[in-house]
């Protein structure tokens, strides 16, 4: 095969093997052999799907808090100086702030 006239095989090859990594696949458990844009592509949609998945979770926590407060609503006893939490539904009281709210 012919190479540009400028670039040198021996050059090349070692620009080529400077870049090569060999990671093993998480899935599979698979030894791959990447170039070294390939592996930063894969870095960055490892990177992408964790912050999508944290999105996700900080979403799916406050549509629960909301939930929560339309579940409880909160009261002030002013004898004791503390807050309290009725549940609407029930009536019943708690002193303890609702672990989702």
């Amino acid at each position: 095969s012919t190479i540009a006239k400028d670039i040198h095989q021996d050059d090349l090859v070692l620009w080529l093997t400077n870049r090569l990594l060999i990671e093993k696949d998480q899935i599979t458990g698979n030894s791959c052999l990447l170039l070294q844009c390939d592996s930063d592509e894969k870095k960055k949609i490892i990177m992408t799907k964790k912050v999508q998945s944290i999105w996700r979770r900080v979403m799916a926590r406050k549509e629960v808090a909301k939930i929560m407060h339309t579940k409880y609503e909160k009261g002030f006893d002013r004898k004791i100086q503390q807050h309290y939490y009725i549940d609407i539904k029930t009536g019943s009281k708690q002193w303890l702030k609702p672990r989702l709210i």
